[in-house]
Protein backbone atom coordinates (compact mmCIF):
# COMPACT_ATOMS: atom_id res chain seq x y z
CA UNK A 1 0.00 0.00 0.00
CA UNK A 2 2.80 2.40 0.84
CA UNK A 3 4.66 1.64 -2.40
CA UNK A 4 1.44 2.36 -4.35
CA UNK A 5 0.81 5.65 -2.48
CA UNK A 6 -2.28 4.21 -0.81
CA UNK A 7 -4.02 3.36 -4.11
CA UNK A 8 -5.77 0.03 -3.53
CA UNK A 9 -6.62 -0.32 -7.23
CA UNK A 10 -2.90 -0.79 -7.94
CA UNK A 11 -2.58 -3.87 -5.70
CA UNK A 12 -3.56 -6.42 -8.38
CA UNK A 13 -4.21 -10.13 -7.70
CA UNK A 14 -3.76 -9.72 -3.96
CA UNK A 15 -7.31 -8.32 -3.83
CA UNK A 16 -8.68 -11.76 -4.76
CA UNK A 17 -7.00 -13.47 -1.79
CA UNK A 18 -9.18 -14.75 1.03
CA UNK A 19 -8.03 -13.88 4.52
CA UNK A 20 -8.39 -16.31 7.40
CA UNK A 21 -7.98 -14.47 10.67
CA UNK A 22 -8.64 -14.57 14.40
CA UNK A 23 -11.09 -12.05 15.88
CA UNK A 24 -9.27 -10.70 18.92
CA UNK A 25 -12.05 -8.36 20.04
CA UNK A 26 -15.25 -6.87 18.71
CA UNK A 27 -15.67 -3.82 20.93
CA UNK A 28 -14.70 -0.96 21.01
CA UNK A 29 -12.83 -1.89 17.81
CA UNK A 30 -13.23 -4.92 15.61
CA UNK A 31 -9.66 -6.14 15.96
CA UNK A 32 -8.40 -9.06 13.89
CA UNK A 33 -5.07 -10.85 13.83
CA UNK A 34 -3.04 -13.29 11.75
CA UNK A 35 -1.35 -14.49 14.93
CA UNK A 36 1.42 -11.88 14.80
CA UNK A 37 -0.01 -8.55 13.71
CA UNK A 38 -3.29 -6.77 14.51
CA UNK A 39 -5.43 -4.61 12.25
CA UNK A 40 -8.75 -2.85 12.72
CA UNK A 41 -11.59 -4.26 10.66
CA UNK A 42 -14.43 -2.06 9.42
CA UNK A 43 -17.65 -3.29 7.84
CA UNK A 44 -19.39 -1.72 4.85
CA UNK A 45 -22.94 -0.42 5.15
CA UNK A 46 -24.11 -3.08 2.69
CA UNK A 47 -22.67 -5.85 4.86
CA UNK A 48 -24.37 -4.41 7.94
CA UNK A 49 -27.73 -4.36 6.11
CA UNK A 50 -27.30 -7.99 4.98
CA UNK A 51 -26.10 -9.15 8.40
CA UNK A 52 -29.26 -7.80 10.01
CA UNK A 53 -31.36 -10.01 7.74
CA UNK A 54 -29.02 -12.99 8.37
CA UNK A 55 -29.10 -12.33 12.13
CA UNK A 56 -25.30 -12.18 12.42
CA UNK A 57 -24.16 -10.25 15.49
CA UNK A 58 -20.67 -8.79 15.35
CA UNK A 59 -20.25 -9.21 19.09
CA UNK A 60 -20.74 -13.00 18.73
CA UNK A 61 -17.63 -13.24 16.55
CA UNK A 62 -15.17 -12.52 19.40
CA UNK A 63 -12.34 -15.03 19.87
CA UNK A 64 -13.34 -16.93 16.75
CA UNK A 65 -11.93 -17.53 13.28
CA UNK A 66 -13.43 -15.93 10.19
CA UNK A 67 -12.68 -16.19 6.48
CA UNK A 68 -12.90 -12.84 4.73
CA UNK A 69 -13.91 -13.33 1.10
CA UNK A 70 -14.09 -9.76 -0.16
CA UNK A 71 -12.09 -6.88 1.31
CA UNK A 72 -10.22 -3.67 0.61
CA UNK A 73 -7.62 -1.55 2.39
CA UNK A 74 -7.72 2.15 3.29
CA UNK A 75 -5.07 4.39 4.78
CA UNK A 76 -6.42 7.06 7.13
CA UNK A 77 -4.87 9.85 9.13
CA UNK A 78 -5.57 9.46 12.85
CA UNK A 79 -4.20 10.65 16.16
CA UNK A 80 -1.66 7.96 17.08
CA UNK A 81 -1.82 8.96 20.73
CA UNK A 82 -5.45 7.82 20.79
CA UNK A 83 -5.33 4.93 18.30
CA UNK A 84 -2.96 2.08 19.14
CA UNK A 85 -3.37 0.37 15.75
CA UNK A 86 -1.77 3.33 13.98
CA UNK A 87 1.80 4.42 13.42
CA UNK A 88 3.04 7.96 12.87
CA UNK A 89 -0.49 9.30 12.38
CA UNK A 90 -1.56 6.70 9.77
CA UNK A 91 -3.86 3.74 10.29
CA UNK A 92 -4.26 0.93 7.77
CA UNK A 93 -7.89 -0.27 7.84
CA UNK A 94 -9.22 -3.54 6.52
CA UNK A 95 -12.65 -2.86 5.02
CA UNK A 96 -14.73 -6.05 5.12
CA UNK A 97 -17.28 -6.42 2.33
CA UNK A 98 -18.09 -10.11 2.84
CA UNK A 99 -17.05 -13.03 5.06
Amino acid sequence: MLDKNGDFTQIGDLKKAKIRCYVKETYPKFLISDGTFFISGYFTKDWLKNSASNKIKITDLGEGLILINKWSIELCRVNSAEDFTSYSGIEMRLIIHDF
